[in-house]
């Protein structure tokens, strides 16, 4: 998504988003506040470690609709359009990948 004078919208094929945003799955309400709280509960709990701003806001569709989202600032950007790859939270935590499971 893209925040454009304070709205959030989808991103187009062409621009930079400068959010990620997770759509609340039809059968599992409450998910994204659920992810939104633990985001919350982990900056209070690791307060040293860079941890990516997060809301709950409303996504403007392009029918003029809104949508509650989860909306987490960009991470995987490096000087602006180069995207830095994430696979895992292992990445997050600076750890191999073949460390997954310890």
């Amino acid at each position: 998504a893209v925040r454009e004078a304070g709205v959030l919208r989808p991103a187009q094929y062409w621009e930079t988003s400068t959010h990620i945003v997770k759509l609340p799955p039809s059968k599992m309400p409450g998910l994204i506040e659920y992810e939104y709280m633990a985001g919350v509960a982990t900056k209070v709990l690791l307060p040293d470690m860079p941890i990516s701003n997060t809301s709950i806001e409303s996504l403007v569709l392009q029918d003029g609709s809104e949508q509650n989202v989860l909306a987490v600032e960009r991470f995987d950007r490096c000087g602006g359009e180069r995207k830095i790859h994430f696979e895992e939270l292992n990445q997050l935590l600076n750890k191999p990948s073949h460390h997954r499971y310890e």
